[in-house]
């Protein structure tokens, strides 16, 4: 994934409509249309922060204090892994 792939700090991410989630034996899954994905505690605690007003980098914000890593690191992360649900159509890319 290149550069121009990825999501602005600045983008707030909302969720579709459409989009279904849940909690099942500690685990988190959550699916669009047939496209679905089981996360991780960290996916879990990104992916809980979406909600259509929370910046990239106030996500990365608190993923870095949540995980005690870097800020730096917690923006690459994020957004990697919105950029991914985007590929797996969980979200819409309008960045």
């Amino acid at each position: 994934m290149n550069d121009t792939d990825l999501p602005p700090v600045t983008w707030v991410p909302s969720l579709p409509p459409d989009v279904r989630f849940r909690r099942m034996r500690g685990k988190m899954l959550v699916a669009r249309r047939d496209d679905g994905v089981e996360l991780d505690g960290i996916g879990a605690a990104i992916f809980g922060r979406i909600d259509g007003e929370t910046s990239i980098g106030a996500i990365a914000d608190a993923i870095s204090t949540d995980y005690d890593v870097g800020r730096e690191t917690a923006v690459a992360d994020v957004t990697e892994f919105l950029a991914q649900l985007v590929d797996l159509g969980i979200l819409v890319r309008d960045w």
